[in-house]
C-alpha cells in the first residue's frame, strides 16, 4: 500500500501537523488519499482540522497500525472509511491540559489557583463535548456512553474498537505481538495515557489481547451463570436504553444542546446547564412578578375610570336631550336656508343666460 501521509510522531509537529496535511492533500487534489497513523496522540487543535480537512477533500481512508490514542483518533473522523490492523490498538480519553502548581501559597494565591483551575475545568469539558459528540456521530453511540468510555481511558483492541462504530474495518493477521520496548513506554508516561500490559506469543496465530478477553469472559459469564444471572449483551435489562429528547425545544434552546438524554427515564445534567436552567426560571419569576404588579396597576385605573363615568352619568343634566334645530322651525316645521335658497336661484339665472 502507498500511503500519501504517513503520521508517525506527535500530531501537531512539522511532519505530522495540520499544514503539512494541507500540502499533502493540495496535492492530491481530487484523487483518494490513503493515510498511515501510528501515534499517541497530540494537539486538539490540529487534530480537528485535519479531520476537517479530510471530510472536506472527500475520498480518504485512514490505515491504523500499533498504537493509536487521543488526537491521531480525532482526525480519523473525518475521513471516509478507517481501517485498523489487527495487532493495532485504540484509545479516547477526556481533554487534558497542562496544570503547573508549585511552591509555598497564602490563603489568596491558592484562591487564584483554584480559580484558574475551575476556569480551566470548564474549558476543557466544554471541548471534551465536543470531541463526544464527534465520535457519537461516526459511532451511532450515545453520548453518555462515549463519555464513559472517554473517562476510563481503556484500550480498546481493533475488534473493539469496530464493534463500537470507531473502526469500519479490521485488516490483516493478528500476531499477538506488540513491540512494547522501554522507549514505547516512557512515550505512554510523557503522553499521561495507561499502559497496556501486554507479552509477546509467537505460537499463536491470533491476538493475545483477543485470547485474553475471551478468557475473562468465560470466566465471567461462568461466575454469573452459577449465580443465576443472565450475562448476554443482547438480552441483558441492565443495559439502560438512552434516548434523546429533541422535542423539548425551548430547554434545548436553553442549554444550546441538540437534545436532551434520558436514561431509564432519568436526566443527567452538568452544573452550568443546571445554572442556566436556574436563572432561566429566576428570569421567568421576574418577569411575572412585572407583569402582576403591572396588571394590579392597570386594574385600579379601570376601576377608577368607572367610578367617574358612573358618578358622571348620574350627575344633573346627564340625561337632557339635544336641541333639535328642525322642529318648531319653519315651513312645514323644516328650517329655511335662504343662503342655499338663493344659491340656488343663482344657479337658475346662470343657466338660462347660457342657453
Amino acid at each position: 500500500m502507498d500511503y500519501q501521509i504517513d503520521l508517525d510522531g506527535y500530531i501537531g509537529d512539522y511532519y505530522n501537523g495540520r499544514k503539512w496535511v494541507k500540502n499533502k492533500l493540495a496535492e492530491n487534489k481530487n484523487k483518494p488519499v490513503f493515510v498511515r497513523t501510528n501515534s499517541l496522540g497530540g494537539s486538539v487543535n490540529d487534530a480537528l482540522d485535519i479531520a476537517a480537512q479530510f471530510e472536506a477533500h472527500g475520498n480518504v481512508t485512514v490505515e491504523m497500525f500499533s498504537f493509536n490514542a487521543s488526537a491521531t483518533t480525532v482526525l480519523t473522523l473525518g475521513a471516509n472509511k478507517v481501517r485498523a490492523h489487527a495487532d493495532s490498538l485504540y484509545l479516547i480519553h477526556k481533554v487534558m491540559s497542562w496544570v503547573n502548581a508549585w511552591g509555598m501559597m497564602n490563603e489568596d494565591n491558592i484562591q487564584d489557583l483554584i480559580d484558574e483551575l475551575e476556569k480551566e475545568k470548564k474549558e476543557n469539558e466544554k471541548i471534551t463535548l465536543v470531541l463526544a459528540r464527534k465520535y457519537a456521530l461516526k459511532t451511532g453511540k450515545s453520548i453518555t456512553d462515549i463519555l464513559n468510555l472517554m473517562k476510563q481511558e481503556t484500550w480498546l483492541t481493533a475488534n473493539e474498537a469496530k464493534e463500537w462504530g470507531f473502526v469500519d474495518e479490521v485488516f490483516g493477521k493478528a500476531t499477538g505481538k506488540v513491540n512494547f520496548t522501554p522507549e514505547m513506554k516512557e512515550k505512554f508516561n510523557i503522553a499521561e495515557l495507561p499502559i497496556p500490559h501486554l507479552k509477546n506469543n509467537q505460537e499463536d496465530s491470533k491476538g493475545l489481547l483477543e485470547k485474553i478477553e475471551e478468557k475473562f469472559d468465560g470466566f465471567k459469564n461462568d461466575i454469573l451463570s452459577r449465580m443465576g444471572i443472565n450475562n448476554d449483551k443482547e438480552t441483558n435489562n441492565e443495559n439502560p436504553v438512552i434516548n434523546m429528547k429533541k422535542e423539548w425545544t425551548h430547554i434545548n434552546t436553553l442549554l444550546e444542546v441538540e437534545g436532551i438524554e434520558t436514561k431509564d427515564g432519568k436526566i443527567n445534567l452538568t452544573e452550568d446547564q443546571l445554572q442556566k436552567l436556574n436563572d432561566a426560571i429566576q428570569s421567568a419569576n421576574e418577569a411575572k412578578t412585572t407583569a402582576e404588579n403591572s396588571l394590579t396597576e392597570k386594574t385600579k385605573e379601570y376601576d377608577q375610570l368607572k367610578t367617574d363615568y358612573d358618578n358622571l352619568k348620574g350627575s344633573a343634566g346627564a340625561d337632557s336631550n339635544p336641541v333639535n334645530k328642525n322642529s318648531d322651525v319653519g315651513k312645514g316645521g323644516k328650517v329655511e336656508d335662504d343662503d342655499l335658497k338663493a344659491a340656488i336661484e343663482a344657479q337658475k339665472m346662470f343657466n338660462i343666460l347660457n342657453k
